[in-house]
Formats: C-alpha cells, sequence, structure tokens
C-alpha cells in the first residue's frame, strides 16, 4: 500500500481543508490508466529527451513523445 505523502498533491490540499474526494480522484486516475494499459501498447518515442520544467509538479519541457498502437486481439 502506497502512503501519499502531504505534499505529493498540492492542488488538493492547497490552503486550510483537505479535499474530501483526493482518494476518490486517485483511485479514477488509477483506475483510467490501467484500463488504458490494458488496451494500448505506448512505446517511447526515440527522439524522447528526459528535459523537465523547473515547478513543483517537474513537467516535461517538450512533453513525452509516444507511439500509442491498438492491442492485437
Amino acid at each position: 500500500v502506497y502512503v501519499y505523502t502531504s505534499m505529493q498533491y498540492p492542488h488538493f490540499k492547497a490552503g486550510p481543508r483537505i479535499c474530501l474526494g483526493q482518494h476518490v480522484a486517485i483511485l479514477e486516475a488509477k483506475t483510467l490508466f490501467s484500463m488504458l494499459l490494458a488496451s494500448f501498447e505506448l512505446q517511447l518515442s526515440a527522439r524522447a529527451t528526459a528535459e523537465y520544467q523547473l515547478s513543483i509538479v517537474m513537467p516535461m519541457l517538450h512533453g513525452c513523445p509516444v507511439t500509442v498502437r491498438p492491442l492485437k486481439s
């Protein structure tokens, strides 16, 4: 079981109160992502570089280029 730290998702705790739907939102995101991974093949592009934009959540500077193909049944 993974334990979330208090500042891991600042958009849920950016004030004096915490978001009551935090656990449901994270569960929904994990469920959606696992359903997508079960239906598609993701392959990292050869031109992908790991350059990060400096911010709280550190997104990739130029995105993460991938090739998406449906899995064959």
